[in-house]
């Protein structure tokens, strides 16, 4: 992996220059160099990315000083004999464990990405996900769907095939190992999100896939049950993945999905959306509804500042759905019960 390690930064959001103490031959990978900042460039304060609009503009009370980890997610970046350009956005990544605030301010940077720019921002992310969302955030996603899904399935456990689509870092599979499941195939947007899940060695296959824009690797009516623990969102999985979810499952499979309730307009916009295509799907008889689920604690608010999640912790709410597809979409009815 590529990275650049400054002592503080300069960075702009879409261009800008980085002015350095020492500079490296041109076109040459630039390791473990310390750079400093002029009185105007944005300042990236350490564990978040700071996108202005102003180009003069510093972010309000940024630190200098920071020892960070910059890897690299530029589209195109230049190098002169006095300054380095870069063009595109970027991230500041910590290179030591966050704080609870840190964390918080990384997600709410986010606000707004695309899909493209949340896979690059789980690249960056992988090595530190589990701090940041099980640890700090207390991310409670993948236990509370495998708890309702247990509750809701009889077959063999052992040799059932499973589909765990935004699988990330292997969550929801490690805590459905331990209850006796033995057949997984992950996919991720996240090439380095899968890297991590790899290690878990609890994957037969491992496939990337930035869901709504590649197909789901995925053969039609493979899986008896299909997975997806906390992607669902604007700027993560569109909701007409659900349906490419539901061609990947048997007749008689089980379909899973667990979302957070965020109150943005956007967000309220994929809740209506995501029933929607749910009832659509019913509708077509492709689904039949197992359950839906309200949760509490689905994780701290990541939008709440830290100093006051200490005093009195405030948690968003999640929703879990579960499904059960019917028939295929040739017209051929469940071959079991799940």
């Amino acid at each position: 992996m590529d990275f650049w390690t400054f002592s503080s930064c300069g960075l702009l959001s879409e261009a800008g220059t980085l002015n350095w103490n020492h500079l490296n031959p041109s076109d040459q990978p630039i390791r473990n160099t310390r750079a400093s900042h002029d009185s105007s460039p944005n300042i990236f304060t350490d564990g978040f990315l700071c996108r202005q609009t102003e180009t003069r503009t510093n972010p309000p009370n940024a630190p200098e000083g920071n020892t960070c980890l910059l890897q690299g997610l530029y589209p195109r970046i230049t190098q002169t004999d006095q300054h380095l350009e870069v063009k595109g956005f970027g991230f500041i990544m910590s290179n030591k464990g966050r704080t609870s605030q840190e964390v918080r301010n990384l997600l709410q940077s986010c606000n707004g990405f695309n899909s493209e720019q949340t896979r690059k921002f789980y690249d960056n992310e992988a090595e530190m996900y589990e701090q940041d969302f099980v640890d700090t955030l207390e991310y409670r996603s993948p236990h509370q769907l495998i708890d309702l899904l247990v509750d809701n399935f009889s077959g063999d456990r052992g040799t059932v095939q499973v589909l765990d689509v935004a699988c990330g870092s292997g969550l929801a599979a490690k805590l459905m190992f331990k209850l006796g499941f033995r057949n997984f195939v992950g996919v991720d947007c996240s090439k380095r999100m899968l890297e991590e899940a790899a290690k878990t060695k609890l994957y037969q296959q491992l496939q990337p896939a930035l869901l709504g824009t590649d197909p789901l690797p995925a053969q039609t009516g493979t899986f008896d049950l299909v997975i997806l623990a906390g992607g669902l969102g604007v700027g993560f999985t569109p909701v007409s993945v659900i349906r490419e979810l539901c061609n990947a499952a048997k007749p008689g499979g089980l379909i899973c999905l667990a979302r957070g309730n965020h109150t943005s307009s956007a967000e309220k916009q994929y809740d209506a959306d995501l029933d929607l295509e749910l009832q659509v799907l019913v509708d077509e008889g492709l689904l039949s509804r197992v359950a839906v689920k309200k949760v509490e604690r689905y994780m701290l608010d990541p939008q709440v500042e830290a100093s006051r999640q200490d005093v009195d912790p405030v948690y968003i709410t999640g929703t879990l759905y579960l499904y059960q597809k019917t028939r295929s979409s040739d017209g051929n009815s469940q071959s079991k019960e799940i």
